[in-house]
């Protein structure tokens, strides 16, 4: 998912050949810091979403602070796949503080082409590993998404910089941990479903139940 300058007008024209480069499934936008969050609401952004649903270029985006605009402009391009980072919430809405901001992003499950990304999780709670106080958080996700539409993944370097929490821990947190979750579930939320969403073929060296491990969504 490569980043794109969306307030460069100067630049528009290279998002025509952007899936042309090798390796290249999308764009991921930070919208979240004080000097670009506006631009979801003063037009920067405007002219980026209907031409990345032309293109069929899959968009993932970290804009905790403006899930209405992400609601609007979901319904606007319903073509365009908008993928929500971490929880689509902020890192300071750990513990109790996460169910505001899961509930704000469980509203926009009722557009079929938005989804979440379950990444950064062990952050959003002070509790020691399996962070069971906020599980019930992550289980609204899923219900409310559904676990075709939820991506399991990492942000690894902000995570075992911030937390204690490893790798393979993070992994095992959702392919062990979590109750709630069905064989089937664990199948689309450990790297089907975000295979699907990006149009990413997988081999057998991809698959989430081999050797190289599941497909992250960092």
């Amino acid at each position: 998912m490569g980043r794109f300058p969306i307030e460069k007008p100067s630049e528009r024209a290279k998002l025509e050949t952007w899936r042309d480069q090798k390796g290249m499934l999308g764009v991921r936008l930070t919208l979240h810091h004080e000097w670009d969050r506006g631009w979801m609401k003063d037009g920067t952004a405007d002219w980026f979403w209907s031409a990345a649903e032309r293109l069929g270029i899959p968009v993932m985006l970290n804009a905790p602070y403006t899930h209405k605009e992400i609601g609007e402009v979901a319904e606007r391009h319903p073509r365009l796949r908008i993928t929500l980072d971490h929880l689509g919430a902020r890192t300071t809405q750990k513990d109790d503080l996460l169910k505001v901001a899961t509930e704000s992003t469980a509203s926009l499950a009722k557009h079929s082409n938005v989804y979440v990304k379950l990444t950064l999780v062990p952050v959003f709670s002070t509790a020691p590993y399996p962070y069971k106080n906020i599980q019930p958080h992550i289980r609204r996700l899923v219900e409310a998404f559904g676990p075709k539409r939820c991506f399991w993944g990492t942000d690894a370097s902000a995570m075992l910089e911030r937390t204690s929490c490893s790798y393979g821990n993070c992994v095992k947190l959702f392919t062990e941990h979590m109750d709630f979750l069905s064989t089937s579930d664990k199948e689309w939320i450990m790297g089907r479903g975000l295979a699907e969403c990006l149009d990413w073929p997988r081999s057998s060296k991809l698959q989430g139940d081999s050797p190289a491990g599941p497909l992250a969504a960092e």
